[in-house]
């Protein structure tokens, strides 16, 4: 391995990397010398993770010296997704075998899948006599447009054993727990969430199959939204594994006049509303078909809604302001 064997020779960092600098190439050396004058090699691209939370990369490419020829100059050419070939030219002065990088221009991009290429050409202005180790390519995820989330994990005394992932709208797993000690009375752990607007369902497991209550210590969980509402909590977690869908309709913000919050969305029907009104408002709530199924009138500025007898679904809430007949009206998931 690595560096996880306890045995410093058989660690492989031990004999690449006694140094620590943390390198990830290691220059190479031919006995047999190059079979071409003149070979660049698009060695490595670095600096774009699987999933990117922002709208923007920065490469990195290092390239090595595969001829006997001093390499003095050389095209960097690369795109995104085919969508056209930028160039940057290097210049140096790199021997046989020897390695250099280059930070590419700051890349802006959406949200979705992505394939970064790139490719190198015209070594020493003249051709290159090896072209099978010119090109390389990263394919990576991007959220350009991130809501964050803020998930607050305390562990039992066998935090090692706890673990989470979030899956998105397809079932597809989007994110997942980068893995916890076992620590004598607990861990508190704060994870950022780079959630956008869709619906996911967060899973909680226990590999041992116990929970973190209560045989080994009280943890807890509780998944915040961008303003400091908890959307989920599980204190009493005692088996292998729970699930929770939430969804996210938009990006949440402070209650501005004459608006409302309704949270947490979605649940079993239980629905909180907040609103900043200074007189009565009528509540109206339709189904999917336009058929109203509740409604209320209000003068409290928290209103606890139960619509828990109601099927699961798609709902529409619409607050009336009695005074000004102003209309919001907005979507809750009753699961």
């Amino acid at each position: 391995s690595w560096d996880a064997n306890s045995n410093n020779n058989r660690q492989l960092k031990f004999w690449l990397d006694p140094s620590n600098t943390g390198a990830t190439v290691v220059d190479g050396y031919d006995p047999n010398g190059s079979n071409y004058t003149t070979d660049a090699v698009l060695l490595d691209i670095s600096g774009i993770k699987s999933f990117i939370c922002g709208d923007s990369i920065r490469p990195k490419i290092t390239i090595r010296n595969h001829g006997n020829n001093t390499l003095t100059s050389l095209t960097i050419n690369y795109e995104i997704d085919n969508g056209g070939v930028n160039q940057i030219n290097w210049s140096g002065n790199l021997p046989s075998y020897a390695i250099d990088s280059i930070t590419l221009p700051t890349l802006f991009l959406g949200s979705g899948n992505h394939t970064f290429d790139a490719f190198c050409s015209n070594p020493n202005s003249s051709t290159d006599q090896n072209n099978l180790n010119d090109s390389a390519s990263v394919n990576f995820i991007s959220n350009a447009n991130p809501i964050f989330y803020t998930l607050y994990l305390n562990t039992d005394d066998y935090g090692g054993e706890t673990s989470w992932l979030i899956r998105d709208f397809n079932g597809a797993v989007y994110m997942e727990s980068p893995g916890y000690a076992s620590v004598n009375g607990g861990e508190q752990i704060s994870e950022s969430l780079c959630l956008y607007d869709s619906c996911f369902t967060f899973v909680l497991k226990d590999s041992y199959g116990d929970g973190f209550c209560c045989g080994f210590g009280n943890g807890s969980v509780y998944l915040v939204d961008n303003l400091g509402d908890t959307i989920y909590q599980n204190t009493t977690f005692s088996s292998d594994s729970v699930t929770a869908p939430f969804c996210i309709t938009g990006i949440k913000e402070h209650i501005t006049n004459g608006d409302f919050n309704i949270f947490p969305n979605p649940n079993n029907g239980l629905f909180t509303i907040q609103t900043n009104f200074d007189n009565s408002y009528q509540i109206y709530v339709t189904n999917i078909l336009g058929k109203e199924v509740y409604t209320d009138t209000s003068y409290e500025s928290t209103y606890l809604m139960n619509l828990s007898s109601m099927k699961k679904g798609i709902y529409l809430i619409t607050i009336t302001n009695t005074e000004s007949k102003k209309r919001i009206t907005k979507r809750v998931v009753i699961k």
